[in-house]
């Protein structure tokens, strides 16, 4: 035999080998699958490699499955004994809760598109409040150089961050030994969807690059789960994202059809309130807070019914709580 018969037969044996793996591993991913369908299924993933012969695939298939008689086995393929239910992808988030004393709310910054006015207005109010700490409730940044949308607005990633760190540098200046809470927002989770589409191989680590970036350890700032739901008490606090289709003419209530009990959220830029009474007499309320951000964005600036707000949650040792739900007027006054 020739050189090049040799490296022919050479290449000929490893593709064999390439077809005779791939026919195993489809075996292994789809044990309960008809063969037919297995050889459908490898035609369209596979077909060139085996000249798109249907027929071949499947005799193949049966083939390595031993349905050919013992002779031409070559495989001993045994059907799965599954005994027990299959593992679950289900995750599940531990409610945060947050220590008793007077805490300030702010939402809904979208930094860079903040209100600078507005941001001094609430925490010039919670200095007179004597606060125990900070809840940063979602949408913080605004993650704009990450958006599907807005492709018109100028995108400069790092200068958003250093505003961020701007402005946490801010709060620890007005606040220097409260302790500040910050869960995500839907804005800071297009920083994870990034990592899918863009970088899968660190989607394992976002919330990891979001500490490390903006050095939140070192500002003694605590991240938490996108989805923790954080208890004031006995009053849960959502961003609002969480709690699909929230947006409503009164958000307060369209909250108080989800949960059917105490809460307040963000996420609708819109100071609102909303209160019933259950079968045993007790009163339930629940709160929508404003937002600190331009009320006129270019994407929807004169169709919404936005305005300032920030909110004040005094949370007792038994778990009694009591909200200050503020709207910050135009030249600055806390209503």
């Amino acid at each position: 035999m020739d050189g090049y018969s040799g490296e022919r037969m050479e290449i000929k044996r490893r593709k064999h080998s390439l077809q005779t793996e791939i026919l195993l591993q489809t075996l292994e991913k789809f044990p309960d699958l008809p063969l037919r369908t297995l050889a459908k299924y490898i035609v369209y993933k596979y077909g060139e490699l085996y000249n798109y012969d249907f027929e071949h695939i499947r005799m193949r298939l049966r083939s390595l499955c031993g349905k050919q008689g013992e002779r031409s086995r070559k495989y001993q393929w045994v059907t799965r004994q599954v005994t027990n239910p299959p593992a679950s992808w289900k995750t599940v988030s531990e409610p945060y809760k947050v220590p008793p004393g007077v805490w300030l709310i702010l939402s809904d910054l979208h930094i860079p598109f903040h209100d600078v006015k507005a941001i001094e207005a609430a925490v010039r109010y919670a200095k007179t409040k004597k606060i125990t700490g900070i809840l940063l409730n979602g949408d913080i940044q605004d993650h704009i150089a990450l958006s599907p949308w807005q492709s018109h607005i100028l995108r400069d990633f790092d200068k958003e961050y250093m505003l961020v760190c701007d402005f946490f540098d801010y709060l620890r200046s007005n606040f220097k030994r409260q302790a500040i809470i910050w869960k995500p927002g839907n804005h800071e989770r297009r920083l994870p969807s990034f990592y899918v589409k863009r970088m899968p191989e660190m989607i394992a680590t976002p919330l990891l690059a979001m500490e490390a970036i903006l050095k939140l350890p070192e500002r003694g700032i605590e991240l938490i789960d996108v989805n923790q739901i954080v208890y004031m008490g006995e009053l849960p606090v959502f961003h609002g994202h969480e709690i699909r289709y929230i947006q409503a003419v009164n958000p307060a209530r369209m909250l108080f059809m989800r949960i059917k009990q105490w809460g307040l959220m963000a996420h609708a830029h819109q100071t609102s309130e909303h209160t019933e009474k259950n079968l045993q007499g007790t009163y339930l309320t629940t709160w929508s807070i404003g937002c600190l951000c331009n009320l006129n964005p270019e994407w929807n600036p004169y169709g919404n019914n936005w305005n300032h707000g920030f909110a004040i949650v005094e949370v007792t040792d038994k778990g009694f709580f009591n909200v200050e739900n503020k709207r910050i007027l135009p030249g600055g006054e806390i209503a």
